[in-house]
């Protein structure tokens, strides 16, 4: 499906402003979280070779060159974070032919000292059920944190769920896009939908 350009840059300070926001309901399990072959703690280097076109900035500079404004971030010493634009060619998980989406900086990733404290990944919808389902398999059942709307006309959160391993958090939520319209405001309710979903792991000491 076609993504537009306006909509990736909504799309991009959309998950910027929300995405370091957890729900608050989340079931503490054994396993240390990971996905996408990656684990919280790991180096720059494992993350870049991944990812060789990945562009990684201070998080304040990297606000800026994505939407236009530093969004208040700080200067930290030790602190970078990492934003991929597609599109990306590699499958985000090959075992579920689930694809990275066109989304502007699908793949966002946050180093403290260059140590991974923090990633993001946005991924196509139609493999949503298999990709809950593959994560309760890993870690359990999930409590489930309904958001009805964020206040977008184009874009709102259906469903997050969480899982916790100490400080360690993993979210997905569930999102649904209007896609970008000749007509305007007034044929939204006509606009095609995409559905996404945003995989969100991070370590709680570094927020």
């Amino acid at each position: 499906m076609k993504s537009h350009t306006w909509l990736k840059n909504a799309l991009a300070a959309f998950c910027s402003l929300i995405l370091f926001v957890g729900p608050t309901e989340a079931r503490t399990g054994e396993k240390a979280l990971t996905f996408g072959g990656h684990t919280l703690g790991e180096g720059l280097s494992d993350f870049t070779a991944k990812f060789p076109s990945a562009v990684c900035q201070s998080p304040a500079q990297a606000a800026l060159a994505e939407v236009g404004t530093t969004l208040g971030l700080p200067e930290k010493p030790g602190l970078l974070r990492c934003l991929v634009d597609g599109p990306i060619r590699t499958l985000a998980f090959p075992s579920l032919n689930v694809r990275f989406a066109a989304a502007k900086s699908c793949v966002r990733a946050i180093f403290n000292q260059k140590r991974l404290t923090n990633l993001t990944y946005i991924v196509e919808g139609s493999a949503a059920d298999d990709l809950l389902t593959m994560f309760e398999n890993q870690y359990g059942p999930v409590m489930h944190k309904y958001r009805a709307d964020d206040g977008s006309e184009r874009i709102s959160i259906d469903k997050m769920v969480g899982w916790a391993h100490g400080a360690e958090v993993l979210n997905l939520s569930f999102m649904s896009v209007k896609n970008e319209v000749p007509n305007g405001a007034a044929a939204l309710s006509n606009a095609q939908v995409e559905k996404l979903v945003v995989l969100h792991l991070y370590d709680r000491r570094y927020e």
